[in-house]
């Protein structure tokens, strides 16, 4: 872990900041997790972080992001709602466990975020990218 998003103004500090430099707020996400990467972006980001207490939350863990502002169709809420419906509801090995629901409004600007335990390994656009690329040759 070499940095933390802000999870205000999405500026990027120091490891071993407390506040962001650019906006002065804490840099603690929901009073639980620090921001540490962002792992893709669409109708918001995907985030890799760490809990700010590592005896409650000891493992890094994704946390995936639904900007109402950002969406194209509001079908993508429904989705976004149906997938942690699904993750609350399936337990699997390899099937990441949801840790929390976490919805968040300041002033008229309502996103949605849900925190699944990360697991380790290449995402499968990449793996199929890879296998293709090894056919082809």
């Amino acid at each position: 872990m070499k940095k933390k998003y802000c999870p205000n103004c999405l500026k990027v500090n120091h490891i071993r900041s407390k506040t962001c430099f650019n906006c002065k707020l804490d840099l603690l996400f929901n009073d639980k997790y620090y921001l540490i990467d962002v792992l893709g972006e669409n109708s918001g980001k995907t985030y890799l972080a760490v809990g700010a207490n590592p005896s409650a939350y000891p493992r890094q863990v994704v946390i995936k992001e639904l900007s109402i502002k950002k969406m194209k169709k509001w079908k993508e809420e429904e989705l976004f709602k149906r997938e942690r419906l699904a993750l609350s509801s399936l337990e699997h090995k390899f099937i990441p466990k949801l840790i929390e629901k976490i919805d968040i409004k300041r002033g008229k600007r309502l996103n949605y975020y849900t925190v699944i335990e990360y697991i380790d390994g290449e995402n499968l656009k990449k793996y199929i990218k890879i296998k293709t690329l090894l056919k082809m040759k």
